[in-house]
């Protein structure tokens, strides 16, 4: 570990008002993941619940198993397991939201 170079960074990083906190997620498309912050949010029986970085489409997304429902105002990708189940994805434009 060089110490100067560290103390010089710490110094430069308080004089520009920087912060020493970790640096938050990113997903490929350099957009800041808010996937743990989804995942701590309480959620009601039978709410998806299963939401991850998803690095095709660059975006958070949740999964949507068969029985469960997802209702967001969030920027997400809502992906569905098909088999013989049917999947249902609505968005309001006006209200800008989907399920």
């Amino acid at each position: 570990m060089n110490l100067p170079q560290t103390t010089s960074a710490l110094a430069a990083l308080r004089a520009g008002g920087g912060s020493l906190a970790p640096p938050r997620p990113t997903s490929a498309g350099g957009r800041v993941s808010r996937v743990e912050q989804l995942k701590a949010q309480p959620r009601n029986p039978g709410e998806a619940s299963f939401f991850y970085a998803d690095h095709h489409f660059q975006y958070d997304a949740v999964k949507v198993l068969p029985g469960e429902y997802f209702v967001s105002n969030e920027e997400l990708v809502i992906m569905t397991v098909l088999g013989s189940c049917i999947a249902a994805c609505i968005w309001d434009g006006r209200a800008r939201a989907g399920a």
